[in-house]
């Protein structure tokens, strides 16, 4: 999945760095998910149901700036 910032938001004289939030409902949400950030060399596990719910926020720095987020599925746990 890639992530990209075309253009700044402007509100009066302050430019606001965008925050792109990821949400993918066709996760599956008893999963944990190993999630890489390709740009930051950085990897997380966070389960599904937070990923389908409440999504990941992703900061751009800059205009034209992307992330390339790759998720491998880990374990399926039980719903109690």
């Amino acid at each position: 999945m890639s992530v990209f910032n075309v253009a700044p938001a402007v509100i009066g004289r302050i430019t606001t760095r965008p925050i792109q939030e990821f949400c993918c409902q066709m996760l599956n949400q008893r999963k944990t998910y190993r999630v890489t950030f390709d740009s930051l060399n950085a990897t997380v596990s966070i389960d599904g149901l937070r990923l389908t719910t409440e999504g990941l926020p992703i900061r751009l720095e800059t205009v034209l700036a992307s992330e390339l987020l790759l998720l491998e599925g880990k374990q399926q746990y039980s719903a109690a």
